[in-house]
């Protein structure tokens, strides 16, 4: 099993595999069809060996969640600090958005499918600085540049640039679109050039 960035060097390998299938089998199966035992099985463990590791079936998805969305957001705000730009920043998000997926699609869908149910759950440090916080910054920077012509709210900005990135991902995980993701980079920016400036 390669290293996944949600588990540690430092877990049990029974923890780390019982991770890697829970993950996949939330993303895949959905959260409430999961069951403790699917769980074990699908990671060769028994269902004792899954408490031993996480109290309960919620304590293991919303230690995931928060490792997924944690680093998702970390690596879009290390590409895009890199640019002053709108443009360079719209480049960095999308391709760091697109290659996120690429490489652990279960962790994005995950992510971005229970932000309802987690989120009030998360720790406070970790709302301060999120997904929506950086599209934010980078549709200010958008406006203050003239980018953007005047007259559209910020948030329908925002969920323009969020919404695209979630349809696209979301298409290419349920099979209606072919990947790898990255090879709609393009596409991608000159979609959300258009409807934003």
């Amino acid at each position: 099993m390669s290293q996944a960035f949600f588990i540690s060097d430092t877990d049990a390998p029974a923890k780390q595999m019982i991770m890697v299938e829970a993950l996949r089998l939330f993303s895949r199966k959905g959260l409430r069809e999961t069951t403790i035992r699917d769980i074990a099985t699908a990671a060769g463990y028994t269902n004792p060996a899954l408490y031993k590791h996480f109290p309960s079936k919620d304590a293991l998805a919303l230690e995931l969640f928060i490792a997924c969305y944690r680093e998702i957001t970390r690596a879009l705000d290390a590409a895009m600090s890199l640019h002053e730009s709108f443009d360079l920043r719209l480049r960095a998000l999308v391709r760091t958005y697109t290659a996120s997926f690429d490489a652990y699609p279960d962790a994005v869908m995950f992510a971005g499918d229970h932000l309802s149910k987690f989120w009030s759950e998360v720790p406070r440090a970790m709302k301060r600085r999120t997904i929506i916080t950086l599209i934010r910054e980078l549709v200010e920077l958008g406006e203050n540049e003239g980018c953007m012509p005047p007259g559209t709210d910020i948030e329908v900005r925002v969920a323009t640039i969020a919404g695209t990135l979630g349809q696209l991902t979301r298409l290419v995980y349920l099979g209606g679109m072919n990947g790898p993701t990255s090879k709609y980079n393009d596409d991608i920016e000159n979609t959300l050039h258009r409807a934003l400036t």
